[in-house]
Parts: C-alpha cells; structure tokens; sequence
C-alpha cells in the first residue's frame, strides 16, 4: 500500500511540475523520433515553434525506408504543418488536428538495380498528441496521411504513426 500511495506522490508532483512551460508563445523545442507506415520505418528529427497556448508550427525532416515485394525505396522529406490545440488536460495533456504540406523526394529502386528518382509535394492531415513529462521534457504521439497527387507512381498516398522526445530550446 506505501509503495501505491507513494507511486500517487510521485505522478502527482510529476504533474505538478510539469505545468509550468507548456504552449506559451515564442517557446521553441527541438524533437527527434521514430515512425511507422504500411511498408517501413522513417527516422525524423524537427523544429516546433509556439505561436500562442493553442497553436504551434513545426518543420520535420525525415528519412523513410520501405520495401514491397521487389522493390524498395529510400525517401528523404520535409513536413511543414499548423498545429491546433482541440483538448487538453491540465497543460499536461494535449490533443491537436495537424495540416500542412509534404514535400519528399523518392529514389526508387527494383531488382534490375534501375533508379527511379521522383520529387513529390502534397498536402498532410493528422493528430499529434502531447504528454508533458516535465516542464522541458515531452512526449509526443502523432498519425498522419498523405496525399502527394503527382504521377501514377508507387507512395501516392501514404500514412505514418509516430513518437518522439520533444525537448524546449
């Protein structure tokens, strides 16, 4: 039970003290994750920059590996989007609706080792959600869809779940 109560103590001051930076306009944060689509990974590291208590934009770099059947692909992007704030709990917890544009070159590759190289921009959608670990430190959980209409070539439209560290610079 002492182990339980202190457990509460502990969360509870946790929460306590990370309500004291949360979205406050000119606070900037540097962030680096990890993500998962349909057929690969993507490593990204971005840039977020508060614009008031209910609003931020953000600039993500990414790499995105793929593969399907024979062929592969090797994909280097850029993600700029307008982040608002829906619901939140307690500056701890916040819920956001994302969209913005996807700009991302492809290098495909198949098994007769022919390159195809594509530059793509589109428009993004999605939710990010945000955990206040402490006033520095957050957790970030993010889903978004693509839409990149140029061609009739493979990764049209492609969907991404993500996490990240988000740390206030």
């Amino acid at each position: 039970m002492k182990k339980y109560l202190l457990l509460i103590l502990v969360m509870s001051m946790a929460l306590g003290a990370s309500a004291q930076l949360r979205h406050v306009k000119g606070i900037n944060a540097a962030e680096a994750g990890y993500g998962i689509g349909k057929y690969g990974y993507q490593i990204q590291v971005g840039f977020s920059r508060f614009l008031n208590q209910k609003s931020y934009v953000k600039a993500l770099l990414y790499q995105e590996n793929t593969k399907l059947r024979s062929l592969s692909s090797l994909s280097y992007g850029m993600d700029v989007s307008y982040n608002y704030t829906l619901y939140k709990i307690k500056n701890v917890f916040y819920a956001n609706a994302k969209g913005g544009a996807a700009f991302l070159i492809d290098k495909l590759k198949n098994d007769d080792t022919n390159d195809l190289k594509t530059f793509k921009y589109g428009i993004l959608v999605g939710v990010e959600l945000e955990y206040f670990i402490s006033s520095r430190f957050q957790l970030v959980l993010g889903g978004n869809q693509k839409y990149l209409p140029q061609g009739n070539n493979w990764g049209n439209v492609r969907y991404i779940f993500s996490s990240a560290i988000r740390v206030k610079i």
